[in-house]
């Protein structure tokens, strides 16, 4: 067990903190007083000593398994907490304030995020001291061509990230302008954003009644194309703003050109109910030339005559999206379309039933749990931002997920064991697991057959600095050699603890390399050019059936720049 008189959370020390370095899990039937963790500290505004009141404290456990555990406490008038009655284990612990940036257990001026707090039996970690940082805000004035306010204009701020190996943008702060075009975007971190202007009609009537179309060109309706900053409608053109903590930006300032726009309508059919109206919402997408969702607007379709429309369109590629909830189960369809200079009026959506999905896990190896608990999930490749489709494993293995949508699903399940991994996926015999699982108009060909090992590997290490010290915070990732390399469902990532170490469990067994980086943004390590400078500073293993692996990392020193264009 290491001993240390002081660490590092926030920017602040934490004095008296004796951990052990791998806390072992101890069986909930057997936890005493004696057995259970308390955790106590301050939480202070950064750069000062004055004490934050009715802050709010988190800690959820990290434990496979044990996801559900979590604490909770807030700060009293002089900025003190105390969390007691905890269960041993790998925690996650942060912070929440109103007008402050959520402050992680272990982040430093350096990080993005924080370390995992380690509790062994008995032990407590008492005196923490978090410092908060405000936040940051962008600001600014939407104007037409002729210098006028836009109002109800749409603000987006947004970060690069990296999802399933393709560098996205993601949607951190959103805005509207009032009657002075004015809008500030609040509670956001340092960091380097795209702001993304537009103006929309947001609100469309529920009731669209009849559809018609203007009569001549001449009296086609003009809207508005997003526009990014500094002043372009082409992403692969935009700059990126630098926010500092604590900084607010007041004057980003856009003026939107008018272009072409068109109406979008089209007909929900429900043809689970025949002869019902369908009380449904539908959803328009802006996707960029990546097939990025860009922006969105929502309207509901008149029950009347199932009709639905959008108007002020401009163009550019979208997907459409309906949902609906009928006898009690929600039900989806969508559809890509393109959007030129003319309206489009058969833009049609049906709403079908699904097919049903049945098969049966079954377990191999020393049983260290039953399946009691498991819930069997099937993710959507193309991800449309809804529930996936889900169900409960019975005592005897068996499942059945009913009105499963067109398309192709990964599985995967959720409450399993320590060592417990996701060993095959067949389907008429064949194997699905990597490639996923097709669901026709017709459903599934046929059981679903799933096999689960308890053989999982364990991988666990340490990560040092430049100097050889046990480095908090920083991130170790899993990559898989040869052909799962593409497979970013099989990537495995972990913060390290106050000691510097990591742990993997349910490790399928296979080659892997292991990377560790102390500053960088989550998912950067699926793109293959961020891995290509630093392949070979990974470190090759072997993860057997049964295995046991330990592993010292060095950190590797830089990354890359968290506002690459996407």
């Amino acid at each position: 067990m290491r001993k240390s008189d002081m660490l590092v959370v926030g920017l602040a020390l934490i004095e008296g903190l004796a951990l052990a370095q791998n806390p072992p899990a101890v069986p909930a039937a057997k936890l005493t007083d004696k057995n259970l963790c308390t955790v106590t500290g301050q939480v202070l505004r950064s750069g000062t000593n004055l004490p934050l009141k009715k802050a709010y404290i988190h800690m959820r456990s990290r434990e496979e398994g044990d996801r559900s555990i979590g604490y909770g406490a807030q700060t009293d008038d002089s900025g003190h907490f105390s969390i007691s009655k905890i269960q041993p284990g790998r925690y996650s612990l942060f912070v929440d304030r109103v007008g402050y940036v959520r402050q992680s257990y272990g982040q430093t001026a350096s990080a993005r995020q924080g370390a995992i707090l380690a509790l062994a039996a008995g032990e407590s970690a008492h005196d923490l001291v978090f410092r908060m940082v405000p936040w940051s805000v962008i600001a600014g004035r939407i104007t037409n061509e002729d210098g006028e306010p836009i109002s109800y204009a749409d603000v987006t701020a947004m970060r690069s990230s990296v999802e399933n190996g393709k560098r996205t943008l993601e949607s951190v702060g959103w805005a509207q302008t009032n009657d002075l075009g004015e809008y500030r975007i609040w509670g956001l971190a340092k960091g380097l954003y795209y702001i993304r202007a537009e103006s929309k009609k947001r609100f469309v009537n529920a009731y669209v009644g009849r559809i018609s179309s203007p009569s001549s060109p001449a009296e086609a309706p003009t809207g508005y194309a997003p526009i990014y900053y500094p002043g372009t409608p082409d992403l692969g053109h935009a700059a990126t703003v630098e926010l500092r903590a604590g900084q607010e930006m007041p004057s980003e300032n856009f003026i939107l050109i008018p272009t072409r726009a068109s109406r979008v309508s089209g007909h929900v059919y429900n043809t689970i109910q025949a002869g019902k109206s369908v009380f449904a919402s539908v959803q328009l997408s802006r996707l960029d030339d990546s097939g990025i969702q860009d922006s969105s607007q929502q309207t509901a379709v008149d029950s009347s005559n199932g009709v639905y429309a959008f108007d002020n369109v401009v163009p550019g590629s979208y997907e459409v999206t309906a949902w609906t909830e009928i006898e009690g189960k929600g039900h989806t369809a969508h559809r890509r379309i393109e959007v030129g200079e003319t309206n489009i009026e058969d833009a049609n959506l049906t709403i079908a039933r699904g097919a049903d999905v049945r098969g049966r896990v079954t377990l191999e190896g020393q049983a260290e749990s039953t399946l009691s608990g498991a819930i069997i999930f099937l993710e959507p490749e193309e991800r449309l931002g809804f529930a996936s489709p889900s169900g409960d494993i019975k005592p005897d293995g068996t499942f059945a997920i009913s009105d499963v949508s067109e398309g192709t699903y990964h599985v995967w399940l959720t409450q399993l064991g320590r060592t417990t991994y996701l060993k095959s996926v067949r389907l008429a015999g064949q194997e699905v697991l990597e490639s996923g699982l097709v669901i026709s108009a017709v459903g599934a060909r046929g059981t679903l057959q799933i096999v689960l090992s308890t053989a999982g590997a364990v991988v666990e290490g340490t990560v040092a600095d430049a100097d050889g010290l046990p480095l908090a915070g920083a991130t170790a990732v899993l990559v898989p050699e040869g052909a799962r390399r593409k497979i970013y469902r099989f990537y495995e990532s972990e913060t390290t603890d106050q000691n510097g170490r990591f742990v993997f469990h349910n490790v399928r067994p296979g080659d892997y390399k292991l990377f560790s980086w102390k500053d960088v943004e989550p998912g950067e390590w699926e793109e293959a050019e961020f891995l290509k400078p630093v392949e070979e500073k990974g470190v090759k293993i072997t993860a057997e059936e049964n295995g046991h692996r330990s592993v010292d990392l060095k950190v590797i020193p830089g990354t890359a720049a968290a506002g690459d264009s996407p």
